[in-house]
């Protein structure tokens, strides 16, 4: 009986505490959540620059920054845009989320990795130089 007692205390005790605390596991988006339309936030309010997120797993982005859109080495897999020097650059592909990270958007081009975003709340930030920066170089807001 008391066995019993102490089985029960034990398996509640962490869901007592946990809701007493409010403390919670953090909810994981769903793909879906993803899906929309994002416009790049820039220093002085928004910009041309957006993303168009399908449920289909496919994407438009259009007048992205060459920097964003482009790697340093132009490689066959690019989007169109990065080959000429265009300042902004506008092309589509398709989407996926990363494996163990829902939070982290794969965007590919012609089967190559264009860039990866990480999504937070409603924003969703791109890292280009390094992914250790405080911040990411370019952020889109749902909108």
């Amino acid at each position: 009986m008391v066995n019993r007692r102490r089985a029960a205390w034990v398996a509640l005790f962490p869901s007592l505490i946990g809701s007493l605390t409010g403390c919670t596991a953090r909810s994981q988006p769903a793909p879906e959540d993803s899906v929309g339309s994002w416009q790049m936030q820039a220093e002085n309010g928004s910009s041309s620059a957006r993303f168009t997120i399908a449920a289909d797993h496919t994407y438009t982005a259009e007048d992205l920054p060459r920097a964003l859109a482009c790697r340093l080495e132009i490689a066959a897999g690019s989007p169109p845009g990065c080959r000429d020097g265009s300042p902004s650059v506008s092309f589509s592909g398709t989407w996926l989320l990363a494996d163990g990270n829902p939070r982290e958007l794969w965007l590919e081009y012609d089967d190559f990795l264009v860039r990866r975003a990480i999504r937070d709340g409603d924003d969703l930030g791109f890292f280009v130089r390094s992914v250790e920066a405080p911040r990411p170089d370019y952020v889109f807001r749902r909108t």
